[in-house]
């Protein structure tokens, strides 16, 4: 019970110090768009961590409370949004789907690439709803349904893929690889000591 306990404690601490830690970079944009976007110093990269040390349901958990933090900071800094749904839809969905990319790493054995594919994998699905909220509140009843799509998904598409490509770059460094795979088991064993004397 007490290595339980101690791993729970363990997994909380991990989950705010790497929620904490993708927030405050999220608040430095490399580019900001005009309405709405910006490609950071690998936010989401850190947020993706916390799925594939932990699983998809930790990840959407988090990722659903960096995105509260973030529809507060919108409404606190009075960026424009149609409504608070928008808000709610593209921040709190869009990173909770990032946790998505943790269906990678469940996949039986260890192949190289899980981590690199899975966190593509969860980028792709938080595009999947950045374009959704794009249709339900940023429609331009003056084109079609396929100009708006193809406007949405390249809007959306720009900044997401350039941060996406940053962090895959990043991930496909072998001591990187090494750093995060040393972490990963240590934190499946409840009862492990994570320090770097055997790294």
């Amino acid at each position: 019970m007490k290595s339980s306990g101690c791993f729970y404690k363990k997994k909380i601490f991990v989950c705010i110090l790497l929620t904490a830690v993708a927030y405050l970079i999220s608040l430095y944009h490399i580019i900001e768009l005009p309405a709405g976007g910006s490609v950071t110093f690998c936010s989401t990269l850190f947020l993706y961590l916390i799925t594939y040390f932990f699983g998809v349901r930790t990840g959407a958990v988090w990722g659903a409370a960096y995105g509260l933090c973030k529809v507060l900071t919108a409404l606190a800094t009075d960026i424009y949004a149609p409504e608070i749904s928008d808000l709610i839809l593209d921040y709190m969905a869009g990173y909770a789907a990032v946790s998505l990319g943790g269906l990678v790493r469940m996949r039986k054995g260890k192949a190289f690439g899980t981590l690199q594919i899975g966190y593509l994998a969860g980028m792709a699905a938080r595009f999947a709803v950045a374009c959704i909220s794009g249709m339900c509140f940023y429609y331009d009843r003056g084109q079609s349904a396929w100009e708006n799509l193809r406007y949405v998904a390249a809007y959306n598409g720009g900044y997401i893929l350039a941060e996406g490509m940053i962090c895959f770059g990043i991930l496909c460094i072998p001591p990187v690889i090494e750093a995060l795979s040393y972490l990963k088991e240590g934190f499946e064993k409840k009862d492990a000591d994570i320090t770097l004397e055997e790294f």
